[in-house]
């Protein structure tokens, strides 16, 4: 009886870390395409996706499944995710990448907007790529302010 409970739960951890995986891959990239959204110029693009991420990371991640999960099935008369374990991993993985991508967006955009275009300028006058830039005036930035990191 414990050697069935484990099993069930051991495959149960890995379905949780298939889900994980998953939702990293994905919404860590599109978390970065909405920050850009975020910092854009075009106004109707910035509008958008502000607004997008308000409801997103306004609704509670639970009723976003269930949109996601439910919703299309009601609104297009037709089954878009089978009804199998592969189908509700399949929506629950778009549910959150969807949701973590908004938060991403969030946190990347705070991150690229500490690094003024005088940091940027100086930092590639002295000869670093663009990327250490940006990573040594974030981590600077942190060493110099623990108390606005700390919890």
């Amino acid at each position: 009886m414990f050697w069935i409970v484990t099993q069930s739960l051991l495959s149960g951890l890995a379905t949780t870390f298939e889900i994980f995986i998953l939702t990293l891959i994905f919404a860590l990239p599109l978390g970065l395409i909405l920050a850009f959204g975020l910092l854009s110029k075009f106004t109707p693009l910035k509008r958008l996706v502000q607004i997008l991420v308000w409801i997103i990371r306004g609704t509670p991640l639970m009723l976003q499944l269930i949109i996601i999960f439910y919703g299309p099935g009601l609104w297009l008369h037709k089954t878009v995710w089978s009804g199998n374990e592969t189908g509700r991993i399949t929506a629950t993985v778009v549910a959150f990448v969807i949701n973590y991508a908004c938060y991403f967006s969030v946190i990347f955009r705070g991150g690229i907007d500490t690094v003024t275009i005088h940091h940027l300028q100086k930092n590639i006058s002295n000869m670093m790529r663009l990327f250490s830039a940006v990573e040594s005036r974030v981590y600077r930035q942190g060493r110099e302010r623990p108390d606005r990191y700390s919890a």
